[in-house]
């Protein structure tokens, strides 16, 4: 089980740059072997062409064209230890991936859960069984799906109490949120929003009581929400740290919204990306222009899209710092 302070806030590790950050070894993309510390070596995909994308704290796994996973950047723990988020990829055929701070999830083509990373809070071995499951979301210690009936089901840590605050199988749900770390969020039949777990953030207390949403994706301290008229909304804890609030966008054409640990990514109807939030690795600055993509991901320090050609493109943290685990040089 990791040390309290490594369970406790993410914030740290964006401006203190701990040392056990400078411990991670990259491995290249599906082969799970290691290409030494602080190395970028440049690897192609065995098929180029993705349908999917999801972005976390050092890694991202995209769903190519033949339904198989595809990931890169760290393969270990934040003291250095091997959890095989790179190298332990399941095989097979998948519909879904979600990647979280130390774990990732993703759901099969039979509908079944596959789970894989850090196991230290049950991540992994309490993933839940049987294959009607259609979300998932894998957050840094837990993971919530939704199943074909609309219920959630949440595993892994309970220590924000999004275990226990699970919302009652009386809701039924039509969308599950990413959750980048903290608080998951819902969307029930009526198209209100349920946020629950942690709640000194706002996240939670001051989550829409009102209007009508497609989708709601969180952060870190802030979570944003789509509306059915293409408008963004964004709420949590605010600072000088944190623009993923204040400079949300104010149009109403967007069509789809996914927020990462500091900062969120849009696209609207035209297919071009919009990012806003914290730019100290120019995940903001490099946002791709142009039209046509169909996909993007927020992740901590980088963000991920596809464009009309089913091509993978990231973007942010490149600089061969202790943070740099190869989130963009090893993308596929």
């Amino acid at each position: 089980m990791l040390p309290m302070f490594l369970r406790i806030s993410p914030f740290f590790f964006l401006f203190a740059c701990p040392l056990e950050e400078m411990l991670g070894t990259e491995v290249d993309v599906d082969t799970g072997t290691d290409t030494g510390t602080d190395t970028n070596d440049g690897v192609s995909s065995p098929t180029p062409y993705f349908s999917s994308v999801s972005s976390d704290w050092r890694h991202s796994c995209a769903i190519d064209l033949n339904d198989e996973l595809n990931c890169w950047g760290s393969d270990d723990d934040p003291l250095g230890n091997t959890n095989g988020l790179i190298s332990n990829v399941p095989s097979g055929k998948f519909t879904t991936v979600s990647t979280g701070g130390w774990h990732s999830c993703a759901i099969a083509v039979d509908g079944g859960l596959n789970c894989w990373g850090d196991d230290d809070w049950n991540q992994v071995t309490d993933t839940p069984t049987g294959t009607n499951w259609v979300a998932v979301s894998a957050g840094w210690y837990n993971s919530c799906a939704l199943d074909t009936s609309g219920e959630i089901t949440c595993w892994g840590s309970d220590h924000y109490h999004i275990i226990t605050d699970t919302p009652q199988s009386s809701i039924a749900f039509t969308m599950l949120g990413s959750m980048a770390y903290g608080n998951p969020c819902a969307i029930d039949t009526a198209d209100n929003i349920t946020c629950w777990g942690y709640q000194a953030e706002d996240v939670v207390r001051d989550m829409p009581t009102s209007g009508s949403w497609s989708e709601v994706n969180t952060g870190y301290e802030h979570a944003c929400a789509l509306d059915t008229s293409g408008r963004i909304s964004c709420w949590g804890r605010n600072s000088q740290y944190k623009p993923q609030i204040e400079d949300s966008p104010s149009t109403s054409n967007f069509t789809s919204i996914s927020s990462g640990m500091y900062g969120n990514c849009a696209l609207d109807t035209s297919g071009s990306i919009t990012c806003w939030g914290v730019d100290v690795y120019a995940q903001v600055t490099n946002t791709p222009t142009g039209t046509g993509y169909t996909a993007v991901s927020a992740g901590s320090f980088h963000n991920c899209a596809i464009d009309a050609s089913d091509d993978l493109t990231c973007w942010g943290i490149d600089d061969g710092s202790d943070l740099d685990y190869g989130q963009v040089t090893n993308a596929p």
